[in-house]
């Protein structure tokens, strides 16, 4: 039995073998190929080890300016008259529904496109781009995706109980689906971007969700979240919103552009997940919006750990007041908001969003802040050169 196991192996990777050379040798011969493929698997161990070491608490400053392009087909790939935006993002995190863990958890998502690596070659892992231009955030019940042309939250629900309840790997497991399907729908599509149609961004979040829920079923878990996307189109950003995450985009000092929250009940948002009552289809809820950007325009997308603790004027006024002329200091501006929230979520006699909307359904008057996970995520929109 041990030998017929060993054999099957063996043929698997022989197979493995063959296909990551046949797939090199029509551009460089082996020798070539196999120095290159060295060259990138150092680059990619020493990007891994830069962002799993000496993470701080609250928040992580990533690297998003490579140099190198590991992926041949994307070294190939000429660059769009549609790529006309890009986001230079930042992010902070704080977590309070932390399930063993006081840390946010970040991680990078690799190229689906690097035959040199065997992982590559296994079903719908990775993602094509820059691997350390793609990061995936999780904190405590939210998750956050970062990228050069896609922002993401997905605030898992934290109303459920048992040992069966997790809503982090729920939300978690959506957003990096989703960014895996629509980096391919961009991909194949990036000669003309302004082909992408809605109705593609809605069956690819449909996909995203039942991958999704395969997961959870697999290991008897459940959970739900919201989701809050903003992704550059030609030159618009798309928002997709599914329940009551925030996006504000902020031109020369005044919010231009927000969403509307969607809520089932006074305090429950919309949603998808694993039962009954959340089971559905992300296509049948979620809002679109387009809005035309411009360079420079300053994108905040957060969870409503923010949004309950702050009013919108005192999260624009806490941004400009931070924000230097240059619009170079995205990192500090974030960890200052994060840094305001955390303040009023703990002050139990301040007066916030939350409060304000509980006493006036209840017709009682109580006081202060409301602690949750909070996830922020501020980015500048800058050409794409």
């Amino acid at each position: 039995m041990l030998k017929t196991v060993a054999k099957s192996g063996n043929r698997y990777w022989n197979n493995v073998l063959r296909l990551v050379t046949k797939n090199n040798s029509h551009q460089h011969s082996l020798n070539t190929s196999s120095s290159q493929n060295h060259q990138y698997q150092q680059q990619e161990v020493e990007s891994d080890q830069h962002i799993s070491s000496g993470t701080p608490r609250f928040y992580y400053k990533p690297i998003t300016n490579s140099t190198s392009t590991p992926s041949s087909i994307n070294s190939s790939k000429k660059k769009s008259n549609s790529d006309f935006f890009k986001f230079e993002y930042s992010f902070a995190s704080f977590v309070h529904h932390g399930r063993g863990s006081s840390k946010p958890l970040i991680s990078s998502l690799m190229d689906l496109t690097d035959s040199s690596n065997n992982l590559s070659l296994l079903p719908r892992r990775r993602l094509y781009g820059n691997p350390i231009e793609t990061l995936s955030i999780k904190n405590g019940d939210d998750a956050m995706i970062v990228s050069p042309n896609l922002i993401g939250v997905a605030d898992g629900v934290s109303g459920w109980s048992g040992a069966h309840a997790n809503s982090g790997l729920f939300a978690r497991s959506f957003l990096e689906n989703i960014s895996r399907n629509f980096s391919e729908l961009s991909f194949y599509n990036s000669n003309d971007l302004s082909k992408i149609k809605e109705s593609d961004l809605s069956n690819n979040l449909d996909y995203a969700y039942k991958d999704s829920l395969q997961i959870m079923k697999n290991d008897n878990f459940n959970g739900s979240s919201t989701l809050l996307l903003g992704m550059i189109i030609d030159k618009n950003l798309k928002i997709m919103n599914i329940g009551d995450s925030k996006i504000f985009i902020i031109r020369q000092g005044k919010i231009v552009k927000t969403n509307k929250e969607q809520y089932i009940s006074n305090f429950s948002p919309e949603q998808v997940g694993t039962t009954i009552k959340t089971e559905k289809l992300p296509s049948s809820v979620v809002q679109f919006q387009d809005f035309p950007l411009e360079q420079d325009d300053l994108i905040l997308i957060c969870s409503d750990g923010v949004t309950d603790n702050l009013y919108q004027d005192e999260i624009l006024d806490i941004i400009m007041g931070k924000l230097n002329k240059d619009l170079t200091n995205l990192q500090e501006v974030s960890n200052h908001l994060l840094y305001k929230t955390k303040n009023i979520a703990y002050d139990n006699y301040c007066v916030c969003p939350y409060v304000e909307k509980v006493n006036e359904l209840s017709n009682q008057f109580i006081t202060g802040g409301k602690l949750d996970d909070i996830s922020i995520c501020i980015s500048k929109v800058m050409l794409n050169e």
